[in-house]
């Protein structure tokens, strides 16, 4: 089997074939390869073939006798030109020319490329600085891309993501919007055509435009709400512009719009909406009912009470940890001449506040300690209440009943700091040193592991 000669650019090019192989490859390495590299177009190896051609049919002109009437006259204009110095000087010049243009059109193409390869890999890097927050190091990858857009029509040279000028630069605008470099970032969004965007490009362009108006100390936050809104109706459940608008009318004093805000907010990331979303909500709710208790609000009404009421319940349902509504909601029931609902409310929720409040109404009363103990503890069996009356009884001198009582909570498995430091009080008040000690220990330990 005959063995096919391996063409690894040192040998001869396909048309050098016998003898000439041997002189070829003593040709200097550089002229070789910036002779194959010439061969390889195919217009200046038509030009060298057909100029070939010419000479020799005009050097064999004359033996053959057919074609010299023919190639007489180009013969003589060769022989003028290449033996003339402005000939020789207009042909080397053609060819230089020829050859600029060559290396110029192959070398641009590459260029442009590597460009265009630089443009994604500064905007990847870029990304990369926005997700650890590092915003002022991502725009300057961003601004990198944008240079890149300048010179190169990225549109075209990067096929899989036409947009990406357009994309960088309102990432761009959201790193100064961020590192509050607000004129910046104006700038930034005045060169993005909003109407030539595709949707979700032109989503992204209203939360950037109206978190820089937000972010602006030259408008006012009326206006600073109207951008918000005007984005939030294209884009609702931004997450990003339903936070800043929840601010604004917080600023502005409009409680009511807040709390729409908030619930669009919390219902807009459904089951992973935090704790912190649905706690700000109920602290939204509590302050709206705390506007509705002012005067001008219409509190002497005859629905002025059940509007705060509904107020708190909606803050007490949004969040049950925040302590503030349910002491809010127990005096209402207080100053309505209801204590029997404001002790089931307070005790609902064992805060510090509440706890007092059921004490003062325990040691206001006028019936017998023991005996408003047990109602209270029948009535209201919940942790607020049974600490209270705990701690009543301990403050009256009554140890054992308040044993009891702490006894039974312990028994529920409920365990708070509170609860076990005033259990340990009353330990050492019956003298039981050894399970005082043990109470003070587990307060502490509760203490440190309470969130």
């Amino acid at each position: 089997m005959k063995r096919e000669r391996k063409n690894d650019g040192g040998g001869a090019p396909e048309s050098v074939r016998g003898p000439l192989e041997r002189w070829w490859n003593q040709v200097p390495f550089p002229v070789r390869k910036s002779a194959e590299f010439l061969w390889k177009n195919t217009t200046i190896r038509w030009i060298v073939i057909l100029v070939l051609l010419v000479l020799f049919g005009s050097l064999i002109g004359n033996l053959l006798g057919i074609t010299n009437t023919l190639l007489k006259p180009i013969s003589a204009a060769i022989t003028v030109v290449l033996t003339s110095k402005v000939g020789r000087f207009v042909v080397l010049n053609i060819a230089l020319v020829l050859a600029t243009l060559f290396v110029y059109r192959r070398l641009r193409a590459k260029t442009l490329h590597l460009l265009a390869a630089r443009a994604v890999d500064r905007y990847l890097s870029g990304l990369r600085h926005m997700v650890h927050r590092r915003f002022a190091l991502a725009a300057r990858d961003l601004q990198v891309v944008i240079d890149s857009g300048k010179v190169v029509d990225l549109h075209t040279a990067v096929v899989g993501f036409p947009e990406l000028a357009e994309d960088a630069a309102l990432k761009l605008a959201f790193c100064h919007a961020e590192c509050d470099d607000i004129a910046r970032g104006m700038r930034c969004l005045e060169a993005v055509p909003r109407a030539r965007l595709p949707g979700h490009m032109a989503r992204t362009f209203d939360e950037v435009h109206a978190l820089l108006y937000d972010r602006s100390p030259d408008f006012l936050p009326e206006t600073k709400v109207v951008e918000l809104e005007r984005a939030l109706a294209s884009d609702g459940k931004n997450i990003r512009l339903l936070r800043a608008l929840v601010d604004r009318k917080v600023e502005l004093g409009d409680l009511a719009g807040a709390v729409d805000a908030q619930k669009r907010l919390v219902s807009a990331r459904g089951r992973a909406a935090s704790h912190t979303d649905r706690r700000r909500l109920s602290y939204l709710h509590y302050l709206r009912a705390l506007q509705l208790c002012e005067p001008e609000q219409g509190a002497g009404a005859p629905d002025g009470r059940r509007r705060v009421v509904a107020e708190l319940s909606r803050a007490i349902k949004a969040c049950a940890d925040l302590a503030l509504p349910y002491v809010l909601l127990g005096d209402i029931h207080s100053r309505s001449g209801d204590p029997r609902q404001a002790l089931a409310t307070w005790g609902k929720h064992p805060s510090p506040p509440s706890l007092s409040r059921i004490e003062s109404h325990i040691a206001e009363s006028d019936q017998e300690p023991r005996e408003l103990y047990r109602e209270v503890v029948a009535a209201f069996p919940t942790v607020g209440a049974l600490l209270a009356v705990a701690r009543d009884a301990h403050r009256r001198g009554d140890l054992e009943m308040a044993d009891r009582i702490l006894a039974r909570l312990m028994e529920e498995g409920i365990s708070t700091p509170a609860q076990e430091l005033l259990h340990g009080d009353v330990m050492s008040g019956l003298g039981r040193e050894q399970e005082a000690e043990e109470r003070y220990r587990a307060g502490v330990e509760a203490f440190l592991t309470s969130p």
